[in-house]
C-alpha cells in the first residue's frame, strides 16, 4: 500500500487531477498539524500529570515535615503526655510520676497495653503489673516521654 506522500508525488508527476491533488495536499497538511497538536497535547498532559504528582508529593512532604517539627517540639518541651498519646506508647518506656502523699515521685516504666473495661473505662497496664486509670490521669499520676528535671 502506498503512502499519501507517494500518491501525491505520482499525481504531480503525471499532472493529473489537479483539484484532487490540491485536496490531498491540504488533507496531508491538516493531518500533520493534527498529529503535531496531538503530540503537544500528550506532552502537556504528561507535564501536567508530572506537576500534579510533584505537588502532591510536596504537600505530603510538607505535612510530614510539619508533623516532624511538632514531634520535635513536643520532645523538647517534655509536656505530660495526653491520654491519647499515652495509649499509643505500647511497648515504649515512659517517665511516670505519681502523687501518693501530696509529693510527686517519678520512675521509669514501660507501657504494656491499654485495658478497656465493660463499663467503658480505660486503664494503662505497665510491665510492672501496675494499672493506672484514665479517670485519675493528670490528678494522681501522669506520664512523660523523658525524665523531668
Amino acid at each position: 500500500m502506498k503512502t499519501l506522500d507517494e500518491v501525491i508525488a505520482e499525481l504531480e508527476d503525471e499532472g493529473l487531477f489537479a483539484d484532487a491533488l490540491h485536496y490531498l495536499k491540504e488533507y496531508r497538511d491538516r493531518k500533520e498539524t493534527l498529529r503535531n497538536w496531538t503530540e503537544k497535547a500528550i506532552s502537556e498532559q504528561q507535564n501536567l500529570s508530572d506537576a500534579i504528582t510533584f505537588m502532591q508529593a510536596y504537600r505530603d512532604d510538607k505535612d510530614d515535615l510539619t508533623a516532624l517539627r511538632a514531634y520535635r517540639k513536643e520532645q523538647q518541651e517534655n509536656n505530660a503526655l495526653t491520654w491519647e498519646q499515652l495509649k499509643q506508647m505500647e511497648g515504649k518506656p515512659v517517665w511516670v510520676e505519681e502523687k501518693p502523699d501530696n509529693e510527686w515521685i517519678g520512675y521509669w516504666n514501660v507501657v504494656k497495653r491499654l485495658e478497656t473495661f465493660d463499663d467503658g473505662s480505660e486503664s494503662i497496664l505497665f510491665i510492672s503489673s501496675e494499672y493506672y486509670d484514665e479517670e485519675n490521669y493528670g490528678i494522681e499520676w501522669q506520664a512523660y516521654r523523658k525524665e523531668r528535671e
